[in-house]
């Protein structure tokens, strides 16, 4: 099966080379906008499956994020998932994620100032390295994750219900997705760039526990609060309503009302199937809208500041 499948009528079968000639190819679908003025000026979606299924199980979740707000989606296979080539690693998956962002942001159809990664469960800690890292944060709008766990090693213990931590030298991958926010949280000159993150959790989740996006929620409010504290010293301009969550968890209705970012919880949803619940995909619109208001505020802002 191919998108056309699932009624996209436009779509490009794309393969990125993320090391080079002698690399794995991994295997893309890019669903297009019709309409070449809408394309350029529409929202643009990395998807980042999780560690099952491939990129054409994923294609009814994109029918979802296309019917709700009609952007382009680029949806890729990591190396040795799908059609891709290759064998799996950490360091090549996000080898692979950069890749795909770099090929959305250099292609001259697509707005690449509202680029967009969401990334479920594995794919929500490709997501999170994404964000952190320098120079892939800056050409990202927005960042959705969906329940993800706080580490490889944290997750397996979980999943063996083993009560202590297991030790990392076990695991060839460690997804060490909440160090890595906190290490972000602790950096004072990195901290500054961090794009918006929304948390989406599952409360009924019972492969990766909501604690772990609980815990990975705590990590990303350190982020945002400090970040907003050095923008009022720095500035002459003062941020009356910060893009900070009000409160650590939010359910639906009130995010979709007055939310900006940070955690919302669906009290139905397990862990493959949040996508499928009610006003999912209209968290994920007001959070794409406020996400791409928040981008020009700060463009004005700048604007002002060089004019005093």
């Amino acid at each position: 099966m191919n998108p056309s499948s699932f009624g996209f009528a436009t779509w490009e079968l794309v393969k990125l080379r993320p090391n080079g000639n002698n690399g794995p190819t991994i295997i893309g679908f890019l669903l297009l906008q019709p309409d070449l003025c809408h394309r350029k000026s529409c929202p643009v979606v990395l998807l980042l499956h999780g560690n099952a299924g491939n990129s054409t199980t994923r294609l009814p979740m994109c029918q979802i994020l296309e019917n709700r707000f009609r952007c382009n989606i680029f949806i890729i296979d990591y190396r040795g998932y799908g059609q891709s080539t290759g064998k799996p690693s950490e360091e090549g998956l996000y080898a692979d994620c950069k890749c795909a962002l770099n090929y959305l942001y250099m292609r001259n159809d697509l707005n690449n100032e509202k680029i967009f990664v969401l990334g479920r469960s594995l794919g929500g800690a490709l997501g999170i390295y994404l964000a952190v890292d320098p120079v892939s944060s800056e050409k990202i709008c927005g960042v959705i994750i969906e329940n993800t766990f706080t580490s490889i090693t944290d997750a397996a213990s979980h999943i063996l219900n083993i009560p202590c931590k297991l030790p990392s030298w076990l695991f060839a991958n460690q997804y060490t997705s909440l160090a890595r926010l906190q290490s972000c949280s602790k950096s004072r000159k990195r901290s500054s760039a961090f794009p918006p993150l929304l948390l989406i959790s599952g409360e009924l989740d019972n492969i990766i526990p909501p604690k772990m996006m609980w815990k990975l929620a705590e990590a990303y409010e350190n982020i945002v609060t400090k970040q907003h504290i050095r923008n009022e010293c720095s500035s002459n301009v003062k941020y009356d309503n910060p893009s900070k969550p009000n409160s650590l968890s939010q359910n639906p209705v009130t995010f979709i009302n007055s939310g900006t970012d940070g955690l919302v919880s669906f009290p139905d949803g397990h862990h493959n199937d949040t996508w499928l619940c009610n006003k999912w995909s209209d968290v994920i619109l007001r959070f794409v809208e406020q996400s791409s208001l928040h981008i020009r505020n700060t463009v004005n802002e700048i604007d002002l500041n060089l004019s005093v």
